[in-house]
């Protein structure tokens, strides 16, 4: 019998973790590729996208997908040519969740929803029409509507052809493993068989830049120069990055397909009061989340390897690994992977990205760690997630059947 979970004063039931629920596909976007072919290739062979975008501040580091995804673009605005008119965040979403979604069709299910975030959403449709506004006094007609949070999940259950529930979500860094999570409450309640889940961010705008450059923790190194430098610097690496991750999540039995990983636990914690960053030196909130989906996972493998959420800034990185170290210490350290220093930090779209890379690990990339040696095949991972508001999400999967 699992007892009371770490701080948080609600029983867990033992029917509900572990959980096993098996991802069956999935699509990603970002610096690192197109698709998850694309993405498997680059990452493999260490390569990113990092370049100099020119904004109001002068010349900055950013993560951004390659300039071949227009043909993409272009092709989706083919069959939806509405799209043309949406934030950009929103488009690198629904090329995300198309992918996710070939294996729709070769399941057996009736009722899919969609749970997706972002945690900056429109930004660049709403700086470009509040400009507009505040030099004209008048606004496009279809502000308004290009603009809405609810544009994320809702194009992507447009665009796949799904009629059941469209959840939003937005919980800073946190949001693509939240909208996970959520995802999983509404199968476990019966509400729906399957769900298309992710997160999408495209935050390559001058204002956003600006507001990373206040808090002092952009990097100083230019785009060739290994920008961001997760665990690797003793200074600020930080480097946002745009993408989107998507995957199709159901019971592991449900569809007739092989499972490409099996989600078996979560933990989420929380930073009670931490400052503007809501990040403790101690990393209280994301030490309480990892010791949750450690206490729920089932114990037949250990954890291998952990996905660090480290965006590459002092404060959090060292106060991750401090958690880090605190929850391992009488376990044995696994090793310890990003991919934030080749595509950037990406927002809310963060944890969703670390999940497809644990995809790509299961599909059988060979990831360098950013601490300790692979010395056995890497079975079971962690991923983590935690921003500015305080929310911090753990996840083990394990590898399933890879199609």
């Amino acid at each position: 019998m699992i007892g009371p979970s770490h701080n948080s004063g609600l029983a867990v039931r033992n029917s509900v973790f572990p959980l096993n629920l098996g991802i069956y596909a999935w699509g990603e976007v970002s610096a690192a590729g197109r698709s998850r072919l694309e993405s498997l290739q680059n990452l493999q062979a260490g390569k990113g996208n990092f370049s100099n975008l020119q904004s109001r501040l002068g010349q900055i580091a950013v993560g951004r997908a390659s300039a071949d995804l227009q043909i993409d673009l272009e092709q989706l605005y083919q069959r939806h040519n509405s799209l043309r008119d949406v934030d950009r965040v929103t488009q690198l979403g629904v090329l995300a969740a198309l992918e996710a979604g070939t294996a729709i069709n070769r399941g057996q299910v009736s009722s899919i929803g969609v749970s997706f975030g972002s945690s900056r959403g429109a930004t660049d449709l709403l700086e470009k029409h509040y400009g507009d506004f505040l030099d004209k006094g008048k606004v496009f007609a279809k502000c308004s509507p290009t603009t809405t949070s609810g544009n994320l999940s809702s194009w992507v259950a447009r665009v796949l052809g799904l009629s059941g529930v469209a959840i939003d979500h937005s919980m800073t860094c946190s949001t693509g493993l939240q909208s996970i999570c959520n995802a999983i409450a509404w199968i476990n309640a019966g509400l729906v068989e399957a769900m298309i889940v992710g997160a999408s961010e495209a935050p390559l705008t001058d204002f956003s830049l600006a507001q990373m450059q206040a808090l002092g923790i952009y990097s100083v190194f230019s785009a060739d120069q290994r920008p961001c430098r997760p665990l690797g610097s003793e200074q600020n690496t930080f480097v946002l990055g745009e993408g989107a991750a998507a995957f199709y999540l159901a019971p592991l039995g449900k569809l007739k397909l092989p499972a490409v990983a099996c989600i078996e636990s979560f933990g989420i914690g929380f930073e009670v009061d931490a400052g503007h960053t809501s990040v403790s030196p101690d990393g209280v909130g994301i030490r309480v989340a990892m010791t949750q989906a450690l206490d729920r996972m089932s114990k037949d493998l250990p954890v291998d390897a952990v996905i660090l959420h480290a965006p590459g800034t002092l404060l959090g990185d060292c106060a991750e690994m401090s958690a880090f170290n605190a929850v391992f210490k009488t376990l044995g350290l696994p090793v310890i992977l990003s991919n934030k220093q080749l595509i950037g930090h990406t927002f809310g779209a963060a944890g969703a990205l670390s999940l497809a890379y644990a995809c790509q690990i299961f599909n059988g990339l060979n990831p360098t760690p950013l601490q300790g040696q692979i010395t056995r095949p890497i079975q079971k991972i962690m991923i983590n997630a935690l921003g500015f508001g305080g929310q911090a999400i753990s996840m083990i999967v394990t590898k399933g059947e890879v199609n």
